[in-house]
């Protein structure tokens, strides 16, 4: 990569390695040729700046993906950009000052223990390194906390007179961006010994920093009392934009080709990364107040359809969406979403929030998405802006909750939402009131009492209510009152963003139906008789009596090496397991052998336990047509012959075969199997008990009752039959005889 590189950067590129060398960041050790590396060593690569006049016009970017497979997990605890920004927006006054500031090289500031030492690649030069090398897991998390330590100490070392003017001011971190939000007062700010607060607090922190060996350039930052425009946390930053004193945000927009034809209309033949590329202009990352949930939602919807449209193809290999399909029709109008946004500057307004303010949340579902939108209402004009807005759509099993559950959920979700912008270590609320308003009687009714549901799915919709309680209870407890609200369909603003999906199309998309077999001589599971006999005199479509037998061990053979995932297995298996391949191909091998006859097989212990002796299944490629095919038959074939519920139907079928996927598989062949949807029991049950918790319910929640006999009669009691009653929950059985 580096030589396909331009002379000139390519010069960049080497004296910024040079640079990390000269500072003792990389401990150069020599050439490759006399130094092998170890198995997780890291590849350094260039990446050019987008940004024309960058600090770092080619950067060094390290690939530690081998090295964090192994290393121990580690999470950012720190907030994200949305929640720094809507807190900001929440508490932002019109006197107040922005201040921001970048740490220089942050992560490379940071020491590693010398058991920790990490190795890399460059220019064919083997070097090693006891810094926190950015691309590392851990590296975030490590980051965050050692600028925390920084920051804690700089206020520690405040003078009071200064601390007593920052009970309302925030400072925000995020990895190795700075944000200060002081009050300084208005016009008359605070002064003490000539410099305002704002320049005495960046000072310390400064000071502070250096110490360890931090520092945070003055030209790697803005300040909004001299710099009316700014660029800062992936968003523009505007000050006296709309006069005096007024402060907005503006979301950066970014260009995505030409995907139209002479005709201006959409192009047949995509790529992966060209949907790809299409949503990540409207992704999280590319709206950081999280305010266009429209076009999330439209970006979103096309990485399903990409998901299920380019499954098997790599990233650059193209396939056909024909303008006649029902696909083609969701992906223009997604598309065209997307294409009117980006042509137009959108620009957000930050609006000083009142003690008495409130902050409105409208909430709804459809049949196919959920959907909540956040509004401040100043209470002196009556006035609503919107805040947040967030959409998303219900997959999979998700489809046949009952529309309640599904209102249920998307109350839940902006309940978090919420909980996570007001709830902290504050000793005052940001809002004094947040309603929540949904069109669901049924919803309203579950949270603001006790749950009634009576059916099937009571278990999950008390336990969501409880949880929704729980969180409720938790915003009060930082003096916000919290009220759920009914409000009519008309006036629910979320109502419009939840039923997008029907507006474009997604609901006529059938993506759990399985691809028609394909029928040919090496790809069948008869135990013999002949290929036509599975298909009908009348159509090409499988028949529903397909019996399962002895599954054709060529044709497996056959298509476990088409897979393209299984196929470096079969390989590295059969190699006696020499070479390195892959990890995903390392890890894959760990549990499977290969039979005398070339059948790659897959290893099940019980428990987990390798102690154990192992069950051998049959694996079964899932990311080809052929493959998938004969997944749904098996599937099929096993429950055509008892007409087992789901759950009973995976543990057979997984006790042969290894097919990922099989929960949705066996529940989608559950709902396609007339007869046991004519069978099922109706949802709603009768019971003399009163409400009760959730451990004491579950103990009632699964009891099974049946009558044994009939029997001799018995002597003494004159009993023939025998009423058989267990508790599922607590493995207790009644008899009584009859």
């Amino acid at each position: 990569m580096v030589k396909k590189l331009d002379v000139v950067d390519q010069q960049k590129f080497n004296d910024e390695v040079e640079k990390y060398e000269s500072k003792k960041w990389w401990k150069k050790i020599g050439p490759l040729s006399s130094n092998p590396p170890s198995p997780d060593t890291l590849v350094v690569f260039p990446i050019k700046a987008k940004k024309v006049g960058s600090s770092t016009p080619v950067r060094p970017v390290l690939d530690a993906r081998l090295r964090n497979l192994h290393s121990p997990p580690g999470s950012y605890c720190g907030p994200s950009i949305s929640t720094i920004l809507l807190d900001l927006r929440l508490r932002y006054k019109r006197c107040s000052r922005v201040m921001v500031r970048d740490a220089s090289s942050a992560f490379y500031r940071v020491r590693l223990e010398p058991g920790s030492v990490v190795e890399l690649v460059a220019n064919g030069i083997l070097y090693r390194s006891l810094r926190l090398c950015f691309g590392l897991r851990a590296g975030p998390c490590c980051l965050w906390t050692a600028l925390i330590f920084v920051l804690d100490r700089s206020l520690a070392e405040l003078p009071e007179e200064v601390q007593k003017h920052l009970w309302n001011c925030a400072i925000y971190l995020y990895l190795d961006d700075l944000t200060l939000v002081i009050d300084e007062g208005g016009d008359s700010s605070y002064v003490i010994n000539g410099k305002s607060v704002g320049d005495i607090l960046i000072d310390k922190v400064t000071e502070v920093a250096s110490r360890y060996g931090f520092d945070f350039p003055q030209a790697k930052g803005f300040d909004s009392g001299t710099q009316k425009c700014f660029k800062h946390l992936g968003i523009n930053w505007l000050f006296d934009n709309s006069g005096p004193g007024t402060f907005s945000f503006s979301c950066v927009k970014h260009e995505i080709g030409s995907f139209r034809d002479s005709n201006g209309l959409l192009k047949s033949k995509w790529s992966k990364r060209d949907i790809y590329s299409v949503s990540a202009t409207v992704s999280s990352g590319c709206d950081p107040l999280l305010i266009h949930g429209r076009e999330r939602l439209a970006g979103d919807i096309l990485k399903i359809l990409c998901g299920v449209q380019a499954k098997g193809y790599g990233w650059d290999d193209e396939f056909d969406i024909l303008p006649s399909t029902p696909i083609h029709t969701t992906l223009t109008r997604c598309f065209e979403v997307i294409e009117q946004y980006l042509k137009h500057d959108c620009v957000h307004m930050v609006h000083e929030l009142q003690p008495q303010d409130e902050l409105h949340i409208y909430v709804d579902a459809s049949s196919v998405a959920w959907s909540w939108v956040m509004y401040g209402f100043s209470v002196n004009d009556a006035n609503e802006y919107e805040l947040q807005s967030a959409a998303g759509i219900f997959k999979g099993s998700q489809y046949n909750y009952h529309i309640n559950r599904k209102e249920l959920i998307a109350l839940s979700k902006a309940v978090l939402a919420v909980h996570g912008a007001l709830c902290g270590r504050r000793e005052h609320p940001l809002v004094s009131r947040v309603i929540f308003y949904s069109d669901s009687q049924t919803v309203c009714r579950w949270t603001n009492n006790k749950s009634s549901v009576k059916s099937v799915e009571r278990v999950v919709v008390r336990r969501l209510t409880e949880a929704i309680r729980e969180t409720i209870d938790d915003l009060k407890s930082v003096g916000t009152t919290v009220l759920v609200k009914k409000v009519d369909t008309k006036e629910n603003r979320a109502d419009e963003l939840s039923r997008l999906p029907l507006l474009w199309g997604y609901d006529q998309l059938n993506f759990d139906c399985p691809v028609k077999p394909i029928f040919h001589d090496s790809v069948h599971a008869v135990q013999g008789g002949d290929i036509s006999s599975l298909v009908s005199d009348s159509s090409d479509e499988l028949e529903p009596e397909l019996l399962v037998g002895v599954l054709a061990r060529d044709s497996l053979k056959h298509l476990q090496r088409q897979s393209p995932f299984w196929k470096p297995v079969v390989e590295f298996v059969e190699s006696g397991r020499k070479g390195r391949p892959l990890a995903s191909v390392l890890k894959a091998a760990e549990r499977v052998r290969l039979t005398s006859d070339g059948v790659l097989m897959g290893l099940r212990f019980p428990h987990g336990s390798e102690l154990q002796d192992a069950r051998e299944v049959y694996i079964v490629p899932g990311d080809t047509v052929e493959g998938r095919n004969l997944s749904f038959r098996i599937c099929l074939s096993i429950h055509n012959g008892n007409h087992y519920n789901p759950r009973y139907l995976r543990y057979e079928v997984s006790r042969k075969f290894g097919i990922n996927g099989l929960s949705k598989l066996c529940s989608m062949v559950y709902r396609q199997c007339q007869r046991c949807q004519d069978a099922l029991v109706t949802r709603f049950y009768r019971g003399s008990m009163g409400y009760t918790d959730i451990p004491t319910s579950c103990v009632w929640d699964s009891v099974c009752c049946d009558i044994a006999g009939p029997f001799p009669r018995d002597v003494d009691t004159n009993f023939t039959a025998a009423l058989v009653c267990v508790d599922m929950y607590s493995h207790y059985a009644i008899i009584i005889g009859l």
